[in-house]
């Protein structure tokens, strides 16, 4: 009996439109890995992340990029933390499990979110209209992270550039998600 071939798809089919001044493309080849500090571990944490994977601990609102720029850590909470990589490997928990060891405990999270990522001189404004955080530049500078709400689903935003952002919402109500990013971006233009 042959054995069944299992394919990787995305939750949006690689979903990509360029809209008038903006582009909407599902961030797909994403692994994203949970990490919480232990109690009392802090500074075990911050010695294994620098060490073997070139991260830094973020501050409350805020994201760090790693030495080689391939993934990002988000502050969630206090010694919260979520690993986006962007090298398309699965799993990168095993991995970060086993280089960690005691210093985090750490738990698989990418089939659990959909990523889009929003770019273009209109991607500002179309945010303004769906989420009830201050996005402005001056408010919300690169690297920076808000876990909010848009159109009534749970969202963490995160501005990866000046006119670009990686939108993560659940992975259960992807289709909904990319409806209320899409519907924004339309009634803009």
């Amino acid at each position: 009996m042959a054995k069944p071939v299992l394919t990787r798809e995305s939750f949006l089919g690689g979903y990509k439109r360029t809209f008038e001044s903006a582009e909407l493309v599902e961030a797909t080849g994403l692994s994203l890995v949970f990490v919480a500090e232990p109690l009392g571990g802090r500074s075990e944490l911050e010695r294994a992340l620098a060490g073997k994977f070139g991260l830094r601990l973020p501050a409350p609102g805020a994201s760090s990029l790693s030495d080689d720029g391939k993934a990002r850590m988000i502050w969630l909470a206090t010694g919260q933390f979520l690993i986006v990589f962007e090298s398309g490997e699965f799993p990168e928990t095993r991995r970060i499990a086993e280089e960690l060891g005691d210093s985090a405990h750490v738990g698989e999270q990418t089939d659990n979110w959909v990523g889009l990522r929003l770019s273009g001189a209109a991607a500002e404004e179309a945010l303004e209209r769906i989420c009830p955080v201050n996005i402005a530049k001056e408010a919300f500078p690169v690297g920076g992270v808000a876990r909010t709400a848009m159109e009534h689903m749970g969202a963490i935003a995160i501005r990866e550039a000046n006119d670009g952002f990686l939108l993560l919402s659940s992975s259960s109500s992807a289709k909904s998600f990319l409806h209320a990013v899409q519907t924004s971006l339309e009634n803009i233009h």
